[in-house]
């Protein structure tokens, strides 16, 4: 691997870093499934992880209410096979109180370094009672792009399992 190479794929790096950062507290507007034909803004909040060659981007959504009646910190458990490592890359400030990171493994989930099965576990702590959208996206890295999404939707007080 030439000087050349390694520096091309330190900035693929970056950039797939920046556009997972661009896209943190973003509002969106979308239509709340609790009330048809009713517009609510959304928010989303949503954490990078480096896990076995892939960054992974957790996004946590919700109504914009939620970060006037956040109680604590996002609540995140990420589990991953036995042997792959999970590491914190960066994140926004939640609905205003942060995160509280939780890594697990799991020996029934399977996959490889490069690309292994994960699970992420969310709770979003309200006063009220709010609809929460889990997902987690992997990125890819070091020049190849992959978008494989996975999608849940709960409540908030309550725990979200993406899988």
């Amino acid at each position: 691997m030439t000087h050349t190479d390694t520096l091309m794929n330190r900035r693929s790096f970056g950039r797939m870093l920046g556009l997972g950062a661009a896209a943190a507290v973003v509002p969106t507007v979308a239509f709340d499934p609790a009330d048809v034909g009713a517009r609510s803004v959304w928010c989303r909040t949503d954490p990078l992880f480096f896990v076995g060659g892939k960054v992974i981007d957790v996004t946590v959504g919700s109504q914009f209410e939620m970060f006037a009646t956040a109680t604590g910190p996002v609540r995140i458990t990420l589990t991953t096979p036995v042997g792959v490592k999970a590491t914190h890359l960066l994140s926004d400030f939640g609905f205003g109180h942060g995160y509280d990171i939780t890594y697990a493994t799991d020996a029934a989930l399977k996959g490889g370094q490069l690309s292994p099965q994960i699970r992420v576990e969310v709770l979003a702590p309200s006063a009220a009672d709010l609809p929460v959208l889990v997902s987690f996206t992997r990125l890819g890295v070091l020049g190849q792009i992959e978008l494989k999404s996975v999608e849940t939707q709960g409540r908030s007080n309550e725990w979200v399992a993406a899988r």
